[in-house]
C-alpha cells in the first residue's frame, strides 16, 4: 500500500505531535523511582516485542537529548532544539513502529511488507501477500500497524499506573498512540483524498488502513461485494465504516489518560525529568482508575475497558472487551505481583474469549522479574494461548515465550 505525500497531512500530524514543555537544562534533582528501559528477545515478528522496542526507543532518544545533548548547548539553542528533537522522536517512533507492525504480521502469514525507503509523512512501502492468503489473514496485516500503536499505549499506561508514576514524554507518546487511528480516519485521510463511504471510488482505491480494514472485514463477514448491481455502495458497508470511525473517536474520548496525556504536553521535562503521577480515585492505601482502548481487529473492531485497582504492594488489572461485527467478547485479569520473594517477583495474566471464527479460547502467561544487579534486571514470560486474535500474540495456538532485560537509573 503506497500513500501519497500530503503537505497538509504533515502539518496536521506535526501539530498532534508537538513536544511537551522544555527548558534548556535538565534538573539535577533526584526523582522518586527509577527511569526504566527494557527490551525482549524472541521472534522478530513478535508484535509485543516490537511495541516494547518502540516505547524504549522513544524514552532512550528522549534521554539522549536531555541528559547529554541539551546540557551541552546554550540555553536559547537548547530550548528550540529540544522542541524539534522531541517532536521528531515522537513522530518517528509512532510512524516507523506502526510500519514494523505491518511487516511482522505480513511475515506471519508468509508474505512481506517491503519498506522501500524513508519519506514523509510515511515511509514508502508495499504489501506482498501470498495468493492463497485468507481474508482474515489479509485483514490482520492491514490492522497490524495500528496494533503496534495500541500495544505501545497499553504498555505505557499499564506501567504508569502500576508503578504509580511516569514521565511526561511517556504520557505524550501514549496520547499520540491513542489519537492516531481516529485522527488518521477522521482528519488525515480526508485531507489526503475525498473519503465518502457512499462514493464507489472510495472503495476502489482505498487510502490507508482504516478503509482497507473496513472493506476487508465487510467482505469477510458478509461474503458480498461492496457494490450493488446498480454500481452504488452497499448500505451495510457505509454504515459499518461510519460506526467504525465514530466508535474509535467516542471510545478514545472516554479514556481519562487521554486528558492526562494532553496535560503532559505542558509539563517541563527539565523539572524532575517531567515526572507525573496518575490521576486516580483515592490516593491513600487503595486507588482505582479505568482506561479505554480502541483496537482495530481482523474481526472488526474491539472496545477494551481496563480497570486498575492499586493496593499496597499489589495492583490488579481487569480487562473486558467487546467486538463486532464478528461476535467477539472476552475478559482478562493481570496481577503483576502474585509472589514477591527476595528479589524475585512473579506475576500472571489469564484471558478468556469467545470469537466467532474460533469459538471459546484463552491464554495464560506467567511473568518473572529479577533485578540482576544494581541497575540491571531480567524479565521472562512463558505461557500458552489457543487460536484467536489477541493484540501482541500470533493468531494460531501455541507456546508464548519472551525474555529480555532492562536498565534502570
Amino acid at each position: 500500500m503506497r500513500r501519497a505525500l500530503s503537505l497538509r497531512a504533515i502539518v496536521v500530524f506535526a501539530l498532534l505531535c508537538a513536544a511537551p514543555g522544555i527548558t534548556a537544562q535538565p534538573a539535577a534533582a533526584q526523582v522518586e523511582g527509577p527511569r526504566e528501559h527494557g527490551l525482549f528477545a524472541g521472534r522478530l515478528t513478535d508484535t509485543t516485542n516490537i511495541a516494547l522496542a518502540g516505547v524504549t526507543t522513544n524514552k532512550a532518544l528522549t534521554d539522549l537529548y536531555f541528559r547529554l545533548i541539551g546540557p551541552a548547548l546554550p540555553r536559547p539553542v537548547s530550548t528550540v532544539a529540544g522542541i524539534v528533537w522531541q517532536t521528531s522522536v515522537t513522530y518517528l517512533t509512532t510512524i516507523w513502529f506502526h510500519e514494523f507492525g505491518h511487516w511482522a504480521r505480513a511475515n506471519e502469514v508468509d508474505g512481506d511488507f517491503i519498506i522501500d525507503g524513508f519519506a514523509l509523512p510515511w515511509p514508502r512501502a508495499s504489501m506482498d501477500l501470498p495468493p492463497d492468503v485468507s481474508m482474515l489473514e489479509e485483514t490482520l496485516t492491514s490492522v497490524a500497524g495500528f496494533e503496534i500503536n495500541v500495544l505501545m499505549r497499553s504498555l505505557e499506561i499499564r506501567d504508569f499506573v502500576t508503578r504509580g508514576y511516569g514521565f511526561a514524554d511517556e504520557l505524550t507518546h501514549s496520547f499520540v498512540q491513542a489519537i492516531y487511528f481516529p485522527g488518521y480516519a477522521l482528519v488525515i485521510a480526508p485531507l489526503m483524498t475525498s473519503v465518502d463511504p457512499a462514493n464507489p471510488a472510495t472503495w476502489t482505491n482505498t487510502q490507508g488502513d482504516p478503509l482497507d480494514s473496513a472493506l476487508l472485514v465487510y467482505r469477510n463477514y458478509t461474503g458480498r461485494s461492496p457494490f450493488l448491481p446498480d454500481g452504488s455502495v452497499d448500505q451495510d458497508l457505509i454504515s459499518y465504516y461510519r460506526e467504525y470511525t465514530i466508535a474509535s473517536l467516542v471510545w478514545t474520548l472516554l479514556d481519562p489518560f487521554l486528558y492526562q496525556g494532553a496535560a503532559a504536553f505542558g509539563v517541563d521535562l527539565a523539572g524532575e525529568h517531567g515526572r507525573m503521577t496518575p490521576w486516580t480515585l483515592g490516593r491513600g492505601e487503595v486507588s482505582w482508575i479505568w482506561s479505554t482502548l480502541f483496537v482495530p481487529s481482523p474481526l472488526g473492531y474491539e472496545l477494551h475497558l481496563h480497570s486498575y485497582l492499586v493496593t499496597p504492594g499489589q495492583s490488579l488489572l481487569v480487562a473486558a472487551r467487546y467486538g463486532r461485527p464478528f461476535r467477539n467478547v472476552g475478559l482478562g485479569v493481570t496481577a503483576p505481583t502474585l509472589l514477591h520473594a527476595g528479589s524475585l517477583r512473579m506475576g500472571a495474566t489469564a484471558d478468556y474469549w469467545y470469537q466467532e471464527p474460533y469459538g471459546h479460547g484463552g491464554r495464560v502467561i506467567l511473568r518473572a522479574d529479577v533485578p540482576a544487579a544494581g541497575a540491571l534486571g531480567f524479565t521472562a514470560e512463558a505461557g500458552w494461548k489457543t487460536a484467536g486474535y489477541v493484540p501482541g500474540e500470533r493468531l494460531e495456538d501455541g507456546l508464548v515465550l519472551r525474555a529480555g532485560g532492562r536498565v534502570r537509573f
